[in-house]
């Protein structure tokens, strides 16, 4: 993925709403795979933090990775 990724790819992946990710999501850094790491801010609301990784974090694998839809899927 060369582009950093859309509020809705974001959104899909944590099943939130872009508005959601346009309130909460504060930082995206590109990976040296190709993949994206996106900071959450610390206010988001505990029901959002389901699909979030870590330390309020989500990481979006490049394409072809196996782990790439995994949040997709709890959804």
């Amino acid at each position: 993925m060369h582009c950093a990724p859309t509020d809705k790819e974001i959104a899909d992946a944590l099943c939130i709403s872009e508005i959601e990710v346009a309130r909460y999501g504060r930082d995206v850094f590109g990976l040296g795979d190709g993949g994206w790491l996106i900071h959450f801010e610390l206010s988001m609301p505990r029901e959002l933090w389901v699909n979030i990784e870590g330390r309020f974090t989500l990481i979006i694998r490049p394409p072809g990775e196996a782990n790439e839809r995994r949040a997709q899927d709890v959804c």
